[in-house]
């Protein structure tokens, strides 16, 4: 075989990506979806967590989401042979929003523990944390979608991809699959790191075995008052 050849090369190695990289981020993005699913519904609905130190927690949870809701998309596009055009073109943008708002968080948090530590210069309020998302967002996504169309008629007019395919898409297929665990490394901090967070998690498994155990008695006294 010749592995000069790029058609070679990919014909060779694709089972083997497939089994690998493939399978393994599938099953990371998946799970990645759904706690930041979950981590989004709560910030949403319970009090405890709408505060405006979890804005950029929430604008991570949100880049993190559709991350991984694009890869697997492009994933189910990959087995079933289909094309979905919104998916591909919003991973980039994706990637840098979550980069983005884990730095935000980290400045949020040195302003707040050691420059303004007491609040009393007001550098952090809850409108200025969102004008900074929604600025960050904007620009983000307006930035990569003038990029796309450069990239994508720069790409055509030189025939770079027989090049690429070489090099370029094996380092970003390593590149994904780390990324892929990044998904899921961020809810697990949240909700076993954050004081809060971990509070309220804590609240809803004592509920839900309260509630089991209610069950358990209620389903008790009705079978013992059948017996009689």
């Amino acid at each position: 075989m010749d592995y000069n050849n790029t058609e070679n090369w990919v014909s060779f190695s694709l089972p083997l990506r497939i089994t690998i990289v493939y399978g393994t981020a599938l099953a990371v993005h998946s799970l990645a979806v759904f706690m930041n699913f979950v981590t989004l519904c709560a910030i949403l609905a319970i009090p405890a967590l709408r505060k405006s130190q979890n804005i950029f927690t929430f604008s991570l949870a949100l880049a993190d989401f559709i991350l991984a809701l694009c890869n697997v998309i492009g994933f189910s596009d990959f087995l079933w042979n289909t094309v979905t055009p919104f998916s591909y073109e919003l991973l980039p943008p994706s990637i840098m929003l979550s980069l983005l708002s884990t730095l935000a968080i980290a400045v949020h948090r040195l302003i707040v523990l050691r420059i303004d530590t007491f609040g009393s210069q007001r550098l952090v309020t809850a409108k200025r944390l969102i004008a900074v998302c929604v600025a960050m967002w904007f620009i983000v996504i307006a930035s990569f979608t003038l990029m796309f169309r450069y990239v994508d008629n720069t790409i055509a007019s030189y025939g770079l991809i027989p090049i690429m395919g070489m090099w370029f898409f094996p380092l970003v297929e390593s590149a994904m699959l780390l990324l892929s665990l990044n998904g899921v490394l961020n809810p697990a901090i949240y909700w076993l790191r954050l004081t809060e967070f971990r509070r309220q998690l804590t609240k809803c498994c004592s509920r839900a075995g309260a509630n089991e155990k209610k069950s358990q008695v209620t389903v008790s006294s009705n079978v013992f008052s059948h017996a009689k």
